[in-house]
């Protein structure tokens, strides 16, 4: 568990939309939901964006969120200034004659574009590729399994959010090979797709969503997995998540009515780190209870390659953990640590 405090200008909002990329009524409304009820400042997708053919991406994608898109080159409107964009990859992104080419020369995304990571305010997301075509391995013991657990425990943000296409649990069309040890990894959120409908889960004390519902024809349900808590397909729909320093707060929107609010649930950090400075110095705080095994850690910038342990050992002052050092001119960011 690790928290920063002071770091944070405002909370960031965005909605979460999957398997939408058909170019019908459906994804027209659930379109017209995000961007006149929602009204988010990103977009991120749990996959199958397209299942038009390469050729015809910018119908399955642009037609509808252009607005969005950075260095958009299609036909539809103007794009975003700077990208507000962020699509996991699916099956249905992959079955082109060119592979994910087609994807990725649309898109501008970090990293090699198909698995990726960026932040915003407190939300530090993580885009997978779930697709067994994926080069690096989809498996827990791949490539790309070794970067995400990597990127984890490098983070310092409150939130650290998983998107991809293909849902570790669900009550359809789970995936077992994606059941990485996400929550050892220190993963706040799991969010996926592929299974046409939407389902909240808690399992092994981890929150998974299941969102498939942004345009193609919805999905029945299997038997309810043991962790599932709510499961609605009666109308296609999108997420909108809102995150500060201390909530997480994730709601499930239908299009029946012009607009209803299905689910929401708020996640609250377990420990928050207090940063106080006064002239020279600065005190750092962290409640005591439940997280004297956590460690304060330093560093200069805001993902570091690791770490640096803050050798001063805590005094206990009324139910709190306190460090006080010397501040300095230079920036510095703090976490707490298992």
């Amino acid at each position: 568990m690790l928290m920063a405090s002071g770091l944070y200008a405002a909370p960031v909002r965005f909605a979460i939309i999957g398997d939408y990329g058909v170019d019908n009524a459906d994804e027209r409304a659930v379109a017209g939901l995000v961007l006149t009820n929602l009204q988010p400042e990103l977009i991120v997708t749990v996959g199958d964006n397209n299942y038009l053919g390469g050729a015809n991406i910018d119908r399955a994608v642009g037609k509808y969120y252009f607005s969005y898109i950075g260095n958009y080159a299609g036909s539809y409107g103007t794009g975003a200034s700077s990208n507000r964009f962020f699509p996991a990859l699916g099956n249905h992104d992959w079955e082109d004659s060119r592979g994910f080419a087609a994807h990725t020369d649309y898109f501008t995304l970090p990293g090699n574009e198909r698995y990726y990571e960026f932040v915003r305010g407190p939300v530090h997301l993580i885009i997978l590729n779930s697709d067994t075509h994926e080069p690096d391995g989809a498996t827990a013991s791949s490539m790309q399994a070794g970067w995400l657990s990597n990127r984890l425990a490098a983070s310092v943000s409150p939130w650290r959010i998983i998107v991809a296409q293909d849902p570790p649990y669900s009550s359809t069309s789970p995936t077992a090979r994606m059941r990485w040890p996400f929550r050892e990894w220190g993963a706040s959120l799991v969010v996926s797709g592929h299974a046409h409908h939407y389902e909240r889960m808690s399992i092994e004390g981890l929150t998974y969503l299941v969102n498939g519902s942004g345009g193609a024809s919805l999905a029945a349900f299997g038997p309810p997995i043991g962790g599932s808590l709510v499961r609605y397909n009666a109308s296609h729909g999108a997420m909108l998540v809102a995150g500060t320093e201390t909530n997480l707060v994730c709601e499930f929107w239908s299009i029946a009515s012009g607009g209803t609010l299905i689910d929401r649930i708020t996640l609250q950090s377990q420990v928050q780190l207090t940063i106080r400075r006064q002239a020279e110095m600065m005190q750092l705080s962290w409640p005591t209870n439940g997280a004297d095994r956590l460690a304060l850690e330093a560093a200069g910038i805001l993902m570091p390659a690791a770490w640096q342990r803050v050798q001063q050992t805590p005094t206990v002052s009324g139910g709190s953990n306190v460090v006080t050092l010397t501040a300095t001119n230079r920036q510095q960011f703090f976490r707490l640590k298992q």
